[in-house]
């Protein structure tokens, strides 16, 4: 492995000083990236890249830290949205939520923001009722108690944009909630169980014996049974 580092970072300098370039970690990131069509090693050297960074920024390393290397999807969307979404998601910590629910909150607003930027919305002041309409019947979810799980946290965000004066306190209510229809499986006592019951009716000596825990059940008025 210190081979294969130390390869990674002779090479790195050689691109640079071919390219007349100023070391930075975005360069070596970017590098690290073009390599992956042309070694099986660039995941090494990205490797290595990190851990001088570290050694940059701590004067150590550590190599028990585990890195993702995927981009954040808020990154993609446009300022005027990323930044909503970021202070929505910061208020919801400070809230005391846990990390699953804030990444659920971050899931389903994402997916929100994803559609208006789809659909050339630029401003809270365009977010009308018709496209949250429209969005929600766009939703890939299979399930409605799935959507309305969405639904409800997408409902908080746009009430938090109705906080700031961003958009109608109302415009929450074109999130419909669905409602879905159950079937349930009623059960039923078997021919031999409805027999049984028969039979021991007929064999009963006292009314006694007819009521669950020896209790009398009668059906009547006060005047007929005082």
């Amino acid at each position: 492995m210190k081979k294969t580092f130390r390869k990674a970072w002779r090479e790195l300098y050689i691109f640079l000083e071919a390219n007349g370039l100023c070391y930075s970690y975005k360069t070596a990131e970017y590098w690290c990236t073009y390599l992956k069509n042309h070694t099986v090693q660039w995941k090494s050297y990205r490797r290595a890249m990190k851990l001088f960074e570290q050694y940059r920024t701590c004067g150590d390393i550590q190599p028990g830290i585990v890195y993702s290397y995927k981009e954040d999807p808020i990154k993609a969307l446009p300022s005027w949205s990323r930044s909503l979404l970021v202070d929505f998601l910061s208020r919801k910590q400070k809230e005391g939520n846990s990390l699953s629910t804030i990444s659920m909150y971050r899931s389903s607003c994402l997916r929100f923001l994803k559609f208006l930027d789809s659909h050339e919305i630029s401003c809270c002041s365009m977010i009308s009722p018709e496209i949250i309409k429209a969005f929600h019947i766009s939703d890939p979810h299979s399930t409605a108690e799935a959507r309305n799980a969405y639904s409800v946290r997408i409902r908080q965000f746009l009430d938090y944009l109705a906080d700031l004066g961003y958009v109608p306190i109302t415009l929450q209510l074109a999130l419909t909630t669905e409602c879905a229809q159950k079937t349930e499986i009623v059960e039923t006592l078997s021919e031999e169980e409805v027999a049984s019951v028969y039979s021991f009716r007929s064999n009963a000596k006292k009314p006694m014996e007819l009521t669950p825990c020896g209790t009398i059940v009668v059906v009547g008025t006060k005047e007929q049974y005082p």
